[in-house]
């Protein structure tokens, strides 16, 4: 979502990183999910011109995706029944997890 968003803009990763404070590279791996935007999230979605929560939640979902987190624990390296019970355990968390960033109440944060 941000790379669709600063492609929309015609910005380059750089230009990006300029905008909030950060490098190319940092950008390059908030785009492949591969670190979470350290920066202050209203810098973020004002260079991108979004809104603060939909850059939350489009973040949120891209590094836990259900289907690559439960693929990985499928093929880890544990016994049968700690593999299972893991799954379990993580299926339990999500379901009981809110809907989206702007949605949790002050008991949940």
């Amino acid at each position: 979502m941000i790379r669709e968003n600063r492609l929309r803009l015609g910005l380059t990763q750089a230009q990006l990183g300029g905008l909030v404070g950060r490098t190319q590279v940092a950008v390059s791996e908030w785009e492949r999910g591969v670190a979470l935007p350290s920066c202050d999230g209203k810098d973020l979605a004002a260079a991108l011109q979004i809104s603060r929560d939909k850059l939350v939640a489009a973040v949120q979902s891209q590094m836990f995706d259900d289907d690559d987190v439960l693929r990985v624990l499928r093929q880890c390296d544990l016994p049968k029944e700690q593999r299972e019970a893991l799954i379990t355990i993580y299926q339990v968390m999500r379901k009981a997890q809110p809907p989206s960033a702007g949605s949790q109440t002050d008991e949940a944060a």
